[in-house]
């Protein structure tokens, strides 16, 4: 999914007075950004995170439509099952997108709400029930960004629960230009319009969205859309407190603009040193694959009485997860100054 040009311009206007400048880099090339990828990616972070890298520039350089071979896509493969991640964090997603349940002494707190309502009632209503947990205490719903993917079960759980629905007022806009035509006149299908929520509450920037004993921190973070929600969540092991932090858009699924690439990475830049700063320690993603998310509930099951959690992956490393996002917005934009340079 792309979004226009002159929307991400003008989310970036509204928003460049927070963001932390793009600072220039030594090697500012696309085999020095990838290898600095790759470095910081090392064994905590799956190859397909910086292989995005690798991936983007190419297309960058060579552009083409993706999928334009009429192929039918291939059928999803089935959810994997529910899972304890800590304390008060529970996976509920399906098998290529996260939800999450954040357990407070009030009620739930669900991340993203899948592709659609039967997702959301199979995986997240269906997932907490087998967990042990009530779906009619989801309180909130965030919507960590307006793709289809992340806000298309978010109906059926305000109807179903009377869930309130909150995304950045930016996305609660770029949503709403779903209903609309494309410029070429296409309309969207009545299926899609019906999945699209309806402006709920808004997430600011720095802001923060309390449900009883907890509160998650919220951060406007645009590139992947122009109000991508990014999260600090507190959550315990055993009782012992850390900080998970889940950056609310990864793919560079926009259009390769140079000003959109410094956008992404200021944006990245932005969440590590906040996330540093608060003392992040766990690495979440809406996209499990992203940081390897099922071989961790898989240790998890094995994990010995007193044993580390294999989310926990430590503040240093942590922020490493955000630093390869702006290596790889870097590197893309590389190679399209050096596809230029051989024009």
């Amino acid at each position: 999914m792309k979004f226009r040009t002159g929307f991400l311009a003008a989310a970036s206007l509204t928003f460049a007075a927070g963001l932390a400048g793009a600072q220039p880099q030594s090697g500012d090339s696309f085999d020095a950004h990838t290898a600095r990828a790759k470095a910081l990616a090392g064994k905590d972070y799956p190859k397909a995170l910086y292989r995005g890298c690798v991936r983007e520039a190419a297309a960058a350089a060579a552009p083409a439509r993706r999928g334009a071979n009429g192929a039918a896509p291939p059928a999803p493969p089935p959810a994997p099952e529910p899972a304890k991640i800590f304390d008060n964090l529970y996976y509920v997603g399906a098998q290529s997108v996260s939800a999450w349940a954040v357990t407070t002494s009030q009620g739930i707190i669900i991340i993203d709400a899948l592709d659609n309502g039967q997702e959301a009632k199979d995986d997240i209503d269906g997932g907490l029930r087998k967990l042990g947990l009530n779906p009619n205490d989801i309180k909130y719903v965030i919507i960590t960004h307006g793709h289809i993917d992340h806000y298309g079960g978010a109906n059926y759980l305000k109807t179903a629960h009377g869930a309130r629905l909150i995304t950045s007022k930016i996305d609660w806009d770029f949503m709403a230009q779903g209903k609309k035509p494309r410029p070429d006149g296409t309309k969207p299908s009545a299926e899609r319009v019906k999945l699209i929520p309806d402006h709920d509450m808004d997430a600011v920037d720095g802001g923060k969205i309390t449900l009883g004993d907890t509160t998650i921190r919220t951060y406007i973070t645009p590139g992947h859309t122009p109000g991508t929600l990014s999260l600090l969540i507190p959550v315990k092991d055993n009782g012992a407190p850390h900080l998970a932090a889940l950056y609310g858009g990864i793919g560079f699924n926009f259009e390769h603009t140079p000003e959109n690439l410094k956008l992404y990475q200021a944006s990245a830049d932005r969440f590590t040193a906040l996330s540093k700063a608060a003392g992040a320690d766990v690495v979440i993603s809406n996209h499990p694959f992203n940081n390897d998310n099922f071989a961790k509930i898989a240790a998890l099951k094995t994990r010995a009485p007193g044993g580390p959690n294999p989310f926990v992956v430590g503040k240093e490393v942590a922020s490493h997860f955000t630093m390869v996002l702006s290596e790889c917005a870097q590197a893309v934009r590389s190679s399209i100054s050096e596809r230029k340079a051989k024009t």
